[in-house]
Order: C-alpha cells, then sequence, then structure tokens
C-alpha cells in the first residue's frame, strides 16, 4: 500500500464513523419529537404545574376541519412529579404504556395525551398550594378531559381512558363519575376504592376491559368490579371484560399496552378501544326496507389497512352502491356491479385516514351497513 495513502484512509474510516454516529443520534432526536411537551395551570393550587405529553396522529396538520379520537393515559405513582413547577420530570411518562411504546417508534390512529399528576395521587388535588390534600374523586382528571377537549380537534364520542396502578384507581373512579364523556376504558393493575357507583358505567354503556394478575394483592378488586358493572340493570349493551393474567408481580400493564398478554388475541386493546363509539353506528335505519342482503355480510380484514373485502349474497343482477362514512360524512362512494349469488367488492382504503368508519351497500329495495376500522 502507498504510504501517503495511510494518512488519508484514517481519516475516511473516522470520517464515515462520524457520519454514522451522528445519523443515529439524528435518528434518535426526531423519534423523540414524535411527542411534544405542553403544560397548563390547574385550578387546583394555585400553583399547580401540570404537563403532558402530546402525540398527534399522522394527517392532524393536513386535515383541519377533521376531528379525531382520543386516548387519555393516566400513569402510576412511579411516574408523577410531585410539588411540579416545571417539566424537568415530564420524561418519567414514557416509562410505560403508550407514550413508551410511541417513543420507540410506534403510531397510533388517535391523539394521545399523557398528563403528568403533581399531586399525592389523580384523587386528592389541593387548593391551597399543597398544605392539605383533599379527596375530590374525578375532579382533576375532569379538568384534563375538558382543557384538552378546548386545545384539539377531539371526536367526543370517541373518548377513551387507560391507566396503570394509581392511573387505573383513577380510571375506575372518573367511568363511574363521569361515563356519559369515555366510550370506553381499559383500567390496569388498579384498585376501586368504591363501587357504589359501578352502575353508572353500565348505564353510560361505557365498554370496559380490565386486565390485573392473580396475586397481585392491589388489583384484587378489579374483576369484582367488572362482574358488578354486569350484575347491573340495565346491563351494558356490551358485557365489561375481565382478563387475569397468572403473576404475582404488579405490572400487568407492560404486556397488555404491546398486546402480548395472554387473553388478548386475536382481539388487540387499541382495535377494541376504537370499536367503540358514543355516536350510534348505524347511520340510515334499514328495518323499513322490503328486505336486507342475507346475513352472510361480512367486511374483512378489520382492522384493514391498504384493502377491504366486503361479502354477501344477492338475489338479482343490479348495480349497488357502496359508500363509507367518517363521522356521518360520506368519504367514498362507488357505483358496482354485482350479479345473483355470491359477491366479493373488493376497495382500496389506502388514501385514508385511520379510524372507525362505517360502510354502506344500498341496492334496490335493500341496504346492508357494518363498521370497518383501518388501523396501520
Amino acid at each position: 500500500m502507498n504510504k501517503n495513502l495511510k494518512p488519508f484512509l484514517a481519516i475516511t474510516k473516522w470520517l464515515t464513523i462520524f457520519l454514522i454516529t451522528f445519523l443515529i443520534a439524528g435518528s434518535a432526536s426526531a423519534q423523540y419529537t414524535r411527542q411534544t411537551v405542553h403544560s397548563f395551570p390547574s385550578k387546583f393550587g394555585p400553583n399547580a404545574y401540570v404537563g403532558y405529553v402530546l402525540y398527534l396522529p399522522r394527517g392532524y396538520d393536513a386535515n383541519p376541519s377533521r376531528k379525531y379520537p382520543v386516548l387519555f393515559f393516566l400513569h402510576g405513582s412511579g411516574e408523577k412529579s410531585y410539588m411540579a413547577t416545571d417539566s424537568s420530570q415530564i420524561g418519567l411518562i414514557k416509562t410505560h404504556g403508550p407514550p413508551k411504546l410511541i417513543e420507540y417508534g410506534k403510531s397510533f390512529p388517535f391523539i394521545v395525551i399523557s398528563p403528568q399528576c403533581p399531586f399525592s395521587d389523580w384523587e386528592t388535588p389541593t387548593e391551597d398550594n399543597y398544605v392539605t390534600n383533599v379527596s375530590r374523586p374525578g375532579e382533576f382528571v375532569d379538568e384534563i378531559v375538558e382543557k384538552m377537549k378546548t386545545l384539539y380537534r377531539i371526536d367526543t364520542d370517541s373518548m377513551y381512558l387507560t391507566g396503570l396502578s394509581m392511573g387505573a384507581a383513577a380510571t375506575n373512579s372518573y367511568i363511574m363519575l363521569h361515563g356519559d364523556k369515555i366510550a370506553a376504558a381499559i383500567p390496569i393493575s388498579g384498585w376501586v376504592d368504591d363501587r357504589t357507583n359501578a352502575c353508572n358505567v353500565a348505564k353510560n354503556n361505557v365498554g370496559v376491559w380490565a386486565f390485573n394478575n392473580d396475586e397481585d394483592p392491589k388489583s384484587l378488586a378489579l374483576p369484582d368490579f367488572v362482574r358488578e358493572i354486569n350484575k347491573c340493570t340495565p346491563a351494558p349493551s356490551e358485557e365489561a371484560k375481565s382478563t387475569v393474567y397468572v403473576s404475582k408481580e404488579h405490572d400487568a400493564w407492560t404486556k397488555t399496552y404491546d398486546n402480548t398478554g395472554p387473553g388478548i388475541a386475536p382481539d388487540n386493546i387499541y382495535s377494541w378501544l376504537l370499536r367503540h363509539s358514543k355516536k350510534p353506528a348505524v347511520i340510515t335505519a334499514t328495518e323499513n326496507l322490503e328486505y336486507n342482503f342475507t346475513s352472510t355480510f361480512s367486511i374483512y380484514p378489520t382492522p384493514a389497512k391498504d384493502d377491504v373485502t366486503i361479502r354477501f349474497s344477492n338475489q338479482t343482477t343490479e348495480n349497488v352502491i357502496v359508500q363509507l362514512f367518517s363521522n356521518s360524512t360520506e368519504v367514498m362512494r362507488n357505483h358496482i356491479s354485482v350479479v345473483y349469488g355470491m359477491n366479493e367488492l373488493k376497495l382500496n382504503v389506502g388514501n385514508l385516514q385511520d379510524g372507525l368508519y362505517l360502510i354502506s351497500v344500498t341496492g334496490a329495495n335493500k341496504k346492508q351497513t357494518g363498521k370497518l376500522l383501518i388501523s396501520r
């Protein structure tokens, strides 16, 4: 080798290492900014600083007229910032749950808001600058919910709540007191201090899927809470669910939030949340039509990514209208010819945003509707 080339090759080697290191660091920095830090002063305080981490789904800025589902995540006691005056401890929020998953690259089809508790817990805010704490179930969480509704384009029919440990206890309390606002909730490893208002959950048809470990003393009341909801009269339109893992640990949230917990598959907790809405699913009633398509009517896969298939049996050869609706707004319309017997209609939905849609197929004197979830 030419001796004159050695210094040049050495410099080239170190430049290559520097470039790779720079690109990796830049990638990590870009990943970090997928969530942004914000704050607001709480009415409790008077100096209560409330920081929160915000995630906006793909397309949020490009669709200024569209409203989005929202997931509120309430952390556990290990992630609070008691008597906070700034956001210096806000990174603790990303220790578990959806904010952690987002930090590692996961995308969601909804807004994710992860506040940080500045009090001893979610249920005991103070009004005298931390001199005394007073039990005020649901009030601080409700302040957060109402504040966020003024700041972001939230679909108030599709608001979801989840929490772990201390956050799960607050989740349980909130849906008993403000179930009219929440479409579905997932409490994990939490407790229930008072089940008196459990039937408010059933009355407001809040979807509930609770998770806990069978030998975790802090969360043994969760399955009982679910049973209490299901015993209510009237009963909830959908039975509350309880998934209990075999474990002595308190942590039932890691495998739940990443959908690896036994008993979750073939479902997905985030798809399950999105199937719930305060708004009736069917936009146009079909009861007065002469007849509907046969009971073989099906839509798959759901969740879908880029393509979806509608399968049904028809009694004649005709043209049908296939429509997709989002929040009562038509976002797709196709006129398609179908034949007598079994039909499969394939639609490309790759240009649609993630979320819950209604598919409507209309023929002569008949109509069929179904839900479609798009999740990438």
